[in-house]
């Protein structure tokens, strides 16, 4: 019989009137030989008594009783185990926590074109979560236990609004939108040009278009030379150069240089030739002749 029955169960499945051991008990009859013993008849019937050893060994029980002790006992066991999984189902499920964000990602975030971008969905809650990722209002991806969203090399085509959606089997939240964007520096459109101003006129000389995100730091130069502040000389806020009262020193060559304080990087433009025309130039006068004539028909010319 198997270890694993209890000895009570064993005892009731050998027999069900008696639990006072499992070993054969004999008896002396005056008729019979010395040294001989004679089953209790009365303890087992007959046919229970077939396939049994009497020679005072442990009596092994009918295997069909056994089988039905051990189905009996995995029922039971089964019983338990599965009592146990609702329980510990209908706790889990009372304790269930639907999900929600630790922390939220910033508004607005600036990173550098050519960088890799990490974004992360700080979501907690009862496990399993399950991660979407939004783009522009564009799904990106499918729900799935990644948390985390990875742009290899950036560019300034992903820059927008990125947010994720975290789901549990008890409910779904939304994170609030971050806006991305990518700092770069493009180069000036336009080439070289040339411009022109009368002497005492206001000059005014517009920078070249640059692509840049954010709007670079302009500073005008002159020849070579940074074009220092002055009463005659102003910059707007386009950053148009700007000369109040042109004088002939004011012609030359003219150029912009952009900065982005982002990313550290600066173009120059191609210069723009400033010509100052002269307001007042010299004129020849034309000489004019006077025909005079007298009184007797003589005329003279008169110079």
């Amino acid at each position: 019989m198997p270890a694993s029955l209890p000895d009570s169960l064993r005892l009731s499945l050998l027999h069900p009137h008696s639990a006072s051991g499992l070993t054969h008990r004999t008896i002396s009859s005056p008729d019979s030989q010395p040294g001989s013993v004679r089953s209790q008849s009365n303890m087992f019937p007959a046919w229970r008594r077939r396939g049994m050893r009497t020679e005072g060994a442990a009596v092994a029980p009918p295997r069909t009783v056994i089988i039905a002790g051990q189905v009996g006992q995995v029922w039971v066991s089964c019983w338990i185990l599965l009592s146990a999984t609702c329980i510990l189902s209908a706790w889990a499920q009372v304790d269930d926590v639907p999900p929600y964000f630790k922390m939220e990602p910033p508004q607005t975030q600036v990173h550098l074109e050519g960088n890799r971008l990490v974004l992360t969905c700080m979501a907690e809650g009862s496990w399993p979560l399950e991660f979407k990722w939004i783009y522009n209002g564009t799904e990106l991806t499918r729900f799935s236990l990644e948390y985390r969203y990875l742009i290899p090399t950036l560019d300034r085509s992903h820059a927008g609004s990125y947010r994720c959606i975290v789901r549990n089997r008890v409910g779904a939240i939304m994170q609030c939108s971050t806006m991305v964007q990518v700092a770069y520096m493009g180069g000036f459109v336009e080439g070289e040009r040339f411009q022109t101003v009368s002497q005492g006129e206001a000059g005014l000389i517009r920078v070249s278009q640059i692509h840049s995100f954010p709007k670079p730091q302009i500073t005008w130069f002159r020849d070579g030379r940074k074009i220092p502040s002055s009463s005659r000389i102003a910059i707007t806020l386009d950053n148009t150069l700007v000369i109040l009262s042109s004088v002939a020193p004011d012609a030359g060559r003219y150029y912009a240089q952009a900065v982005n304080d982002k990313n550290g990087e600066n173009k120059t433009s191609l210069p723009i030739t400033l010509i100052v025309d002269s307001k007042y130039k010299k004129t020849t006068r034309t000489p004019v002749h006077v025909l005079l004539c007298s009184n007797s028909f003589q005329c003279k010319v008169d110079q």
